[in-house]
């Protein structure tokens, strides 16, 4: 194995992990935004139906 071929490889091995790390944040955004906006929706139809009450 020359320098080069390790250079790319330890290259590539980041980019890989750079690529998991953007990838999960955006699952969690993803995540996040679901959880408040099924939150919010549940709470936007509770409130009719205390109001009833």
């Amino acid at each position: 194995m020359t320098v080069n071929s390790i250079e790319k490889q330890v290259t590539s091995a980041q980019a890989t992990m750079g690529t998991r790390v953007r990838n999960f944040l955006i699952a969690m955004v993803a995540i996040a935004l679901s959880v408040a906006l099924v939150l919010g929706l549940r709470k936007e139809w509770a409130l009719p139906i205390h109001h009833l009450g």
